[in-house]
Order: structure tokens, then C-alpha cells, then sequence
């Protein structure tokens, strides 16, 4: 299927804050029962490594649920970075209550477009299910912005284009919506009046699920977009890995060659 950039209803300024939470309550609850990114630990730890940092800047974080996940994953490799929550639009109550439970955790409270990071955000830049959320030329900007301030990344995003995984959205999601939703955590009233009274989070999710199937860049694709950057100093990788749901997940890892 070809790509098509519609939008999708969490991108826009306007949307109701109210609304995006609790589709971010909906995602992190979804990654981290399923276990979505578990594979990807390996390839974190490696970054870090060879970037020489102990120090994850998540980008587009939403709920946070890809990266308190990750921080499980990680420890049981030996492995415990710090994490700096961003995004364009910050989750302050989500993040003050990651950041009250674990002292790896930490937030920038001001908004951060990721195609312009603050200096003082430094660390190995992650993003979880968002880079389709990018286009091409916003892709090679992201990773453009990383090498002028001399950051490593690592970003992730699981699924691929086909009209049969719409359908999947389109009729799994609204059941798992209504049976699910008051074990999602932390309780929250309007979680529920806006799931089960006039269900708002359920037909922003769809739609957003939706569009993000037709959004979904292929390995090869990133491969185009890494080998049009400009020649630098960097190591680039593009690869693949499967979750336990057979899903596959592509990424783009890239630190400097030599650190300063």
C-alpha cells in the first residue's frame, strides 16, 4: 500500500489534552502488557555503549509506557541508564508520577519539538512509535539535528502497511477499549466517561491507528533515508526485529564513530 500522510488527531495543537491522555494511557498499557519493544533492549544497551553515555533522552514520549518498560528490560541485562521524558506536547501528570516512582526517571517540562532538541537535553536520543509520524525529509532532519549536536539515537517503530492490519484496529481495538480500560492505571474518572459515555478515546485511537498503518516506513525505506544524509563521522545501522507477537519492528541506531 502506498503512504498516506493524513493527519492523525494527537499531532494537532488543539486537540484536547484530556482526549490525548487517555490514548497515551491506552498505548503504554498496550506496549507494556504485550511487552512490544522487549527485543530492542539489546540494541539500546549497545548504543549506549558505544556512545559511551549512561543517559536516555526520550523523544515524543507520550505516556512514557515504551521507555519504563525498557528500563525493566535494561536492568535485567546489567544495564540502568537515567531518563529524560520530551515531547512536543509533555504529559506533566504521567511523568511526575513515573518520575515519583523511579529515580531514573526525569521530564523536560517545557515542550520539545525533536526535530530542534535543546542542547541541555543531551543523552542517547530513544522514540518509540512515532517515527511514522514523521515525513522522509523530517526523518533525515531528526537524525540531522542528533549529528550537528553529536548525539547517538535509537528509534523504534513496530508494523507494517497493509489493509488487513486496519481491519485488525477497526475491530479488536473498541473490544479491548471496553474491556480493559478500568484495569488501566492510574484511575481516572474522565478515562472513563470519555471511554464508555461518549467515547471519544476509542474513535481517536481508531482513527489514529488507522492512518498510522499507512504511515508505516519499510527497512528499505530507512535505508534510503540514512544513505541520503550527508558524509560524517557517524555509524549508522537500519534493521529489523520480530516481538512475541510476530510483529516486526524496524529501527535506525546511529552514534559518532569516535567520541569527543
Amino acid at each position: 500500500m502506498p503512504r498516506a500522510f493524513l493527519f492523525e488527531f494527537e499531532d494537532l495543537k488543539w486537540f484536547p489534552q484530556v482526549i490525548r491522555e487517555g490514548m497515551m494511557d491506552y498505548l503504554r498499557h498496550m506496549i507494556g502488557w504485550t511487552d512490544f519493544y522487549q527485543p530492542c533492549a539489546p540494541i539500546i544497551k549497545e548504543v549506549l555503549l558505544s556512545s559511551r553515555s549512561n543517559r536516555l533522552v526520550e523523544l515524543c514520549a507520550g505516556g512514557g509506557g515504551g521507555i519504563t518498560k525498557m528500563l525493566q528490560y535494561l536492568a535485567t541485562m546489567e544495564c540502568h541508564p537515567s531518563v529524560m521524558l520530551t515531547d512536543l506536547y509533555p504529559n506533566k501528570n504521567r511523568w511526575t508520577e513515573l518520575e515519583k516512582q523511579s529515580s531514573q526517571i526525569s521530564f523536560y517540562p517545557e515542550p520539545i519539538n525533536a526535530l530542534n532538541v535543546p542542547e541541555d537535553c543531551n543523552g542517547v536520543r530513544t522514540m518509540f512509535s512515532a517515527l511514522h509520524h514523521f515525513k522522509p525529509p523530517q526523518v533525515k532532519a531528526l537524525l540531522a539535528d542528533a549529528m550537528s549536536k553529536n548525539e547517538s539515537v535509537a528509534f523504534f517503530d513496530a508494523g507494517t502497511t497493509s489493509v488487513l492490519n486496519i481491519f485488525g484496529v477497526v475491530l479488536l481495538e473498541p473490544i479491548t477499549f471496553l474491556l480493559l480500560t478500568p484495569f488501566f492505571k492510574p484511575f481516572r474518572w474522565s478515562r472513563l466517561f470519555y471511554t464508555y459515555m461518549i467515547p471519544l478515546i476509542i474513535l481517536c485511537t481508531i482513527w489514529d491507528g488507522s492512518i498510522s498503518v499507512l504511515r508505516f516506513y519499510t527497512r528499505r525505506e530507512l535505508e534510503d533515508v540514512v544513505t541520503g544524509l550527508p558524509g560524517n563521522n557517524y555509524i549508522w545501522k537500519v534493521g529489523s526485529v520480530k516481538n512475541k507477537l510476530g510483529i516486526p519492528v524496524h529501527y535506525i541506531i546511529g552514534h559518532p564513530s569516535q567520541r569527543t
